[in-house]
């Protein structure tokens, strides 16, 4: 799930946030701590080239 936060009127976007889910038997299920950490090194590895990073606490938040 994708959380935006954007600056009005312009729809500038302030900050973004990712809650990680994950689809077992057609139900959606907070993804595991486990498989949550795996996304935020994927996500950090193929974003710092571009100068994004993405910090892991409950949830993953995007930085630039």
């Amino acid at each position: 799930m994708y959380l935006p936060r954007l600056a009005m009127p312009e729809g500038r976007l302030l900050s973004l946030e990712l809650v990680p889910f994950e689809l077992r038997k057609f139900r959606l299920n907070r993804a595991s701590p486990e498989d949550v950490a795996w996304l935020a090194a994927v996500l950090e590895r193929e974003s710092s080239p571009f100068g994004t990073h993405v910090a892991l606490d409950s949830r993953l938040t995007v930085l630039w």
